[in-house]
């Protein structure tokens, strides 16, 4: 667990080229910050405020299209008609960041998740952004990243979290310049746990100073960190929900949006789609729990970071794997495919284990699996640790050859299931409904799956937005089949390496095992048992495969 205060390191300063941001300068702290009711009025007026009005918007991408959307705030917590804005931000994270290049309007910074750069779009007071201006390279590291004025001298600045085990929750903090862009880097903590969220609500205890939450992976608790102040407010899990169920999809920073004095929040209830509107008090208590809209905000991506932790079973910031040795059936839980540690004997009866994301809608990781003796198909919830006692979700599934999860291929925001039926028949969706249960399936009849055998889930193998799969074809070769949304859902494979099953066999999906911020896939060599990762380029290909570890005969690999 991590210790009860931020450890102040400010002695470390971080080359922009080890963490990210190849920017020139030192850091300096400030002697003092400016007047705090100067910079707490400029935060209320301005920070969020796109169209030039006095009022807080809101900015977002719809998932389906990857369209940058803007609603115009109107002062009392209501927003206008959305309006489309720019295209082709699928692949792209966006936090609303306040003015950063000072001209008086407030911006938006964003990382091409392609090839890890980050830019400023800078509004331009009406609700649209002019030319963006590059920020940084190679932050593709950076689990979750925010933007807050943290050293109090008016300009925004960069605030990142690493939220894995091995490098120990790192924060650093790269000041900005007032122009954009920002200097180098200074680790400013190495203890702040294994994050999963990152957010700047703002200068909730008026001290001049932005104040930053963030939420612990394995728990799903809150914590706010009152900034230069060394104690935090612990929030628990539902940040002022009365009824104490609620698991929130996202969670973003909005400014003070009803014009009551207060920092507000906006989250989205991972199985309703509500957005929901909570507000800090100058202790960072939260409160004042307000439903803004009551479904369909699953649809679109907030202003804010959110990593992927698919494959993260133990929710401590690094892809596992999960295997089942058939010769004595003993389950096993992989970090990094490296370190293992015994998952029981849960599996023990199943012909089929697959990874099935966060099916449940708690932010953490499941595991789906199959009873051949019976054709039931179960679920087993990830806890953050292990995982719960298995619950049957169907029955008649030894009708499929291929049953894959993991990811929302109808963009409503709740993780899906894929089978197809044997001999090469009917491709399903099974759409999740969000609590571990599933919908009324329906025919992809517009999926050619033609002469596709072994099939694998991938996720978003080429940063479009958009959840892909891979298989293996009848001329032998690995196939990418990248989605596309919409009715047809996937495009015509493209062929990536023939020669297969002679090469290769237990394809399957890994998450980011390299951590260069691109999904990566295993697969074993048959003659000796040896385990490969293949390693993606973020374009949908493959940059080279390389040996992760021996002894992989005999196991049934998730």
């Amino acid at each position: 667990m991590p210790p009860e205060s931020l450890k102040r390191i400010r002695a470390r300063v971080v080359a922009g080229a080890a963490i990210g941001l190849m920017i020139a300068g030192a850091f300096t702290a400030p002697a003092s910050a400016e007047d705090p009711d100067s910079v707490e009025s400029l935060a209320q007026s301005r920070r969020f405020d796109y169209n030039g009005d006095g009022f807080n918007d809101l900015v977002y991408v719809r998932k389906e299209g990857g369209k940058l959307y803007f609603r115009a705030g109107d002062g009392s917590g209501n927003y206008g008609s959305a309006q489309a804005v720019l295209s082709g931000f699928g692949k792209m994270d966006v936090v609303m960041a306040g003015d950063l290049n000072s001209d008086g309007f407030a911006d938006l910074l964003t990382r091409d998740n392609k090839n890890g750069n980050l830019y400023t779009y800078p509004g331009d007071g009406a609700g649209g952004f002019g030319t963006r201006i590059y920020a940084g390279f190679a932050f593709y590291h950076v689990s979750v990243f925010t933007v807050l004025d943290y050293d109090g001298d008016g300009n925004p600045d960069l605030l990142s979290a690493d939220g894995g085990k091995w490098s120990g929750g790192t924060l650093i903090h790269y000041p900005g310049k007032g122009d954009g862009t920002f200097d180098t880097g200074v680790q400013i903590a190495d203890d702040l746990g294994l994050v999963d969220m990152l957010v700047s609500p703002g200068d909730v205890d008026r001290d001049g100073f932005g104040d930053f939450l963030v939420r612990i992976g394995p728990t799903q608790e809150y914590r706010l960190h009152l900034s230069h102040n060394e104690e935090r407010v612990e929030l628990g899990q539902w940040l002022g929900d009365p009824t104490q169920s609620r698991h929130y999809r996202q969670v973003v920073s909005a400014g003070d949006v009803d014009g009551n004095g207060s920092f507000d929040l906006l989250t989205t209830d991972a199985l309703t789609g509500a957005l929901y509107r909570q507000s800090f008090d100058d202790s960072g208590s939260v409160g004042g729990f307000t439903t803004v809209k009551t479904s369909g905000w699953n649809a679109y991506r907030l202003p804010a970071v959110v990593p992927e932790r698919t494959y993260d079973y133990d929710m401590d910031g690094d892809s596992d794997g999960v295997a089942v040795r058939r010769s004595n059936d003993t389950s096993f839980m992989y970090s990094s495919f490296f370190d293992r540690q015994p998952w029981g004997s849960a599996f023990d009866d199943l012909d089929l284990v697959e990874n099935a994301g966060d099916f449940t809608g708690d932010s953490r990781p499941d595991l789906i699996g199959r009873v051949p003796s019976t054709g039931a198909l179960y679920l087993y919830s990830g806890n953050g640790v292990d995982y719960e006692p298995r619950v049957r979700i169907g029955t008649g599934w030894n009708a499929m050859d291929a049953i894959l999860g993991g990811y929302d291929y109808n963009y409503d925001g709740k993780t899906d299931i894929l089978a197809r039926e044997k001999g090469g028949g009917t491709l399903w969706l099974y759409p999740g409904l969000g609590e571990g249960k599933i919908g009324a399936r329906s025919a992809l009849d517009t999926v050619d799956i033609a002469g596709l055998g072994r099939f694998s889930s991938i996720g978003d193998f080429n940063h479009d937005g958009v959840a892909d799969l891979l298989a293996v074809n009848a001329n032998d070769c690995l196939v990418f089949v990248a989605g596309q949304g919409g009715a047809d859902y996937f495009k015509k494979g493209v062929e990536l390496t023939c020669d297969w099953s002679s090469n290769w066999n237990a394809l399957a999906d890994s998450g980011d095992v390299d951590d260069d911020g691109h999904l990566d896939f295993v697969a074993r060599d048959p003659s000796d048992g040896k385990l490969f990762s293949f390693r993606g380029d973020g374009k949908g290909g493959v940059d080279f495969w390389a040996q992760l570890s021996t002894g992989w005969q005999g196991f049934l690999i998730a």
